[in-house]
């Protein structure tokens, strides 16, 4: 299994068992890619963000509203 795989198997997991609702242009998946990623690592949200092309900001990520 790739990191690739795993991260989309780990965002699958999470979309059908922890239901979430955003305001924004961002999708679900996107906002749980970060997330995951920044778990993995050990980074902040911030710096996870800050390493993505077109991520939204750090607090568009915790308070949904990643317009």
């Amino acid at each position: 299994m790739s990191d690739e795989s795993t991260l989309e198997c780990t965002i699958e997991c999470l979309m059908e068992h922890l239901p979430l609702e955003i305001n924004g242009n961002y999708t679900v998946p996107e906002v749980f890619e970060i997330l995951v990623r920044a778990a993995s690592r050990g980074d902040s949200i911030e710096q996870t963000v800050r390493s993505l092309e077109g991520a939204p900001s750090g607090n568009g990520i915790r308070f949904g509203e990643t317009q």
